[in-house]
């Protein structure tokens, strides 16, 4: 008896669980992001790009991604999550918003995940990625992200975004949660190709033109 209450316990923790905070987060981003007033700069011309090089790979920091995920839900967008179990969770709430998840890391023992993110851009999906998670340090580029948009040979366009009133958790990245009725800025920046620049000066171009992103995000929102 015991032994099968163990395992009807690890099946709700291993489905239903994730399942339920899933549709929580669902319903919750929606009615929260219903009240948010959003301004996006260079969408369009973004969207452009994309038509013109098949895909492209967006690069934003880790905190960001809860506004984002509203912003940009329902584009058939792919977005690398990690093979943790809070990865599941995240997994399992923005496939309900119409993106599309590959399981992998771009770090440690990445193959898996840069080779999934390369295929869903030769299949015409832009990609996303947060070149500092998943779990940090905060705001610093890991080169994962530049070796995807190498391999897959599409630009990589940093993002930025901020809200002029916001929740900061205390969390390794300082993640942030727009409040009600706030007003964000959303910023898409001029396409990167990193093809004939040194690793390390990459990272360095692309940690830069993020945090002029958000910068510009910041005054738009305020």
């Amino acid at each position: 008896m015991k032994k099968i209450t163990a395992l009807l316990s690890h099946c709700i923790k291993g489905k239903l669980i994730p399942e339920l905070v899933s549709i929580v987060y669902y319903i919750g981003l929606h009615l929260l992001g219903a009240t948010w007033k959003i301004k996006v700069v260079r969408d369009i011309e973004t969207l452009e790009i994309i038509k013109s090089n098949g895909s492209v790979l967006y690069a934003f920091w880790h905190s960001r991604i809860l506004p984002l995920s509203y912003t940009h839900r329902g584009r058939g967008i792919t977005v690398l999550i990690s093979e943790h179990m809070d990865g599941e969770l995240i997994a399992r709430s923005v496939r309900k918003l119409g993106f599309n998840v590959v399981r992998g890391s771009a770090t440690r023992g990445g193959v898996k995940g840069i080779k999934g993110m390369v295929e869903m851009a030769n299949c015409g999906h832009p990609l996303a990625i947060t070149p500092d998670g998943p779990r940090g340090p905060a705001r610093k580029v890991k080169y994962g992200a530049i070796a995807i948009a190498k391999l897959a040979r599409i630009p990589i366009i940093p993002v930025g975004v901020d809200a002029r009133r916001k929740w900061t958790l205390k969390s390794w990245d300082g993640f942030i949660i727009p409040k009600p009725f706030t007003k964000i800025g959303v910023v898409f920046g001029e396409p990167m190709d990193f093809n004939n620049i040194d690793p390390k000066k990459a990272e360095e171009l692309l940690e830069t033109e993020i945090n002029h992103m958000n910068e510009l995000a910041s005054k738009i929102a305020n």
